[in-house]
């Protein structure tokens, strides 16, 4: 599923947003608060959240995650990966504009094209005691599991 999310093409870029590479890229483990810092980040004056996204793209995590490099695995960047790469970052003249996708972490690829796409992003990089961090997917997992369950019960 993830490679599908990567397929979907930015949303227009509205008049007068200027597009380029991100000012920061975070990566790091699931489970490890990048939700939490990536929205401490947006709160601040200088860093820009698009709301053009919001009902243009779905799903709606890919307004913090973009997930743009989880299908180069398989093909090499092209002109128009060049440029929709640059789309997904649109902000007014003077404004930072970041992304946090934690799969970046262990996708080998990432940093080779992240470094041809944009050298001069800063990555922010977010790790938690692994065996924290797995409690924490494991409690994330169980809570799914039984509002999957409650949902299955009410359809009944």
């Amino acid at each position: 599923t993830t490679l599908f999310r990567s397929l979907q093409k930015p949303p227009a870029v509205p008049h007068g947003l200027d597009t380029g590479p991100p000012d920061f890229v975070g990566i790091g483990a699931q489970k490890c608060g990048t939700s939490y810092w990536y929205n401490l980040l947006i709160q601040h004056p200088m860093i820009y959240q698009p709301s053009h996204f919001e009902g243009n793209v779905a799903p709606a995590f890919l307004s913090k995650e973009r997930h743009f490099f989880d299908r180069f695995f398989q093909r090499p960047l092209d002109d128009e990966a060049h440029n929709d790469f640059y789309c997904w970052f649109p902000r007014p003249s003077g404004m930072l504009i970041g992304e946090w996708t934690p799969r970046y972490l262990i996708e080998h690829w990432t940093p080779g094209l992240l470094r041809q796409l944009a050298p001069k992003t800063k990555l922010l990089v977010i790790l938690r005691d692994p065996i924290e961090r797995f409690n924490s997917g494991m409690n994330h997992n169980l809570r799914g599991e039984e509002i999957g369950r409650a949902s299955c019960r009410e359809r009944v």
